[in-house]
Order: C-alpha cells, then structure tokens, then sequence
C-alpha cells in the first residue's frame, strides 16, 4: 500500500498520529459558535470561554479568539454617546 502511494512508512505513521489543526478543535469551534449564537451575538470570547466551561468543554481563550476571528464572529458592541457642549 505505502508503495503504491509512493510514502515512505515513518510519514505514514507520522500522518496518522498528527491531525490537522482545522479537525483538532473542530468540537471547540461547534461549540464557541453554538454558544455565540445563543447568546444572540452579544458573548465575545471571555464569556464563551466561560460557558463553555460550565458545560464541561475545556476551551482557552485564545483559542476562541481565533475560532472566533476565522469565523468572523464578532460580538455586538454598542454605541457611546458622543457628548457635545454648546
């Protein structure tokens, strides 16, 4: 088999014990935008993190800071009020 793909045996063994970081937090990435949706886009990465954690997923916060600019979830901001003087 490893002849016919033209792979040397210590790849293929390599290949099959690394993931790709993509599939590797594919559950953390259903989750962090499972909860963001929820939460009607208002959670940003703090809050995810720790929800995430109360369901008893383990996700760091920079991770879902990245999950969360890759899928471009941003949370909603709202706007300060200018004060003006006249």
């Amino acid at each position: 088999m490893l002849r016919v793909a033209g792979m040397n045996r210590s790849t293929y063994l390599y290949r099959l014990g690394h993931l790709d970081p993509f599939e590797a937090d594919l559950k953390q990435r259903y989750e962090a935008t499972s909860i963001f949706h929820e939460s009607s886009g208002c959670y940003g990465h703090r809050k995810i993190t720790a929800e995430s954690a109360r369901r008893g997923t383990r996700a760091d916060k920079k991770t879902v800071a990245r999950i969360m600019k890759e899928e471009a979830s941003g949370s909603a901001t709202a706007r300060r009020s200018t004060g003006t003087t006249r």
